[in-house]
């Protein structure tokens, strides 16, 4: 009777174990590219960075997966994780300007107007914008980041971050509110 029950836990076991790679592969395939991609923005185009990232949060989504009671809410679910793993290894690099350059840099380009005085004023003011948000406090820019390059909205920055709607709006507007203060117009407070 002890053998026939330790052969079923074993096939349970077993079962269970397939059932979970299955869905570990599926996850995988369904938002390696959104997490790559995401990942590449915040590392400023740097795709090793970007693929080690992209490994760490797979690494914690598969750690975190059976405590996912919403399979509805798995793409936000994905994408606060890739946030999350991303910025606290951006925080520990100290880097998370590249998507900025990117975004700013852009600009360059879609002008009709391209001289060179032009491509030094844009330049100079990338790097005034660099150095204004790089100033900001990590929650205010982290915010802020989502909200002017990704273009999310503040419920979906409040639901990536876990904030109230309420305080993300307070980040935000303090965010704006301090680069303007140090010069940096373009943004309503």
């Amino acid at each position: 009777m002890i053998l026939a029950s330790a052969q079923i836990a074993a096939v349970q076991d077993d079962g269970a174990r397939k059932e979970r790679n299955s869905a570990a592969r599926l996850l995988y395939q369904e938002h390696r590219d959104q997490v790559f991609h995401l990942c590449l923005r915040l590392s400023g185009g740097n795709r090793c960075w970007a693929e080690d990232a992209t490994h760490d949060v797979f690494v914690a989504l598969l750690e975190q997966l059976d405590q996912l009671a919403d399979r509805q809410q798995l793409g936000g679910w994905v994408y606060r994780v890739t946030m999350n793993t991303c910025m606290t290894r951006l925080k520990r690099e100290g880097s998370i300007w590249g998507k900025v350059r990117l975004r700013l840099m852009g600009e360059v380009s879609e002008g009709n107007h391209d001289t060179p005085e032009r491509r030094v004023r844009v330049r100079q003011d990338l790097e005034a914008a660099l150095a204004a948000i790089a100033a900001l406090p990590a929650q205010q820019r982290v915010a802020f980041c989502m909200c002017t390059i990704d273009d999310l909205s503040q419920r979906e920055i409040a639901g990536a971050l876990s904030l109230s709607e309420g305080y993300v709006s307070k980040l935000l507007h303090k965010a704006r509110k301090r680069l303007q203060r140090e010069g940096w117009e373009g943004f309503d407070a």
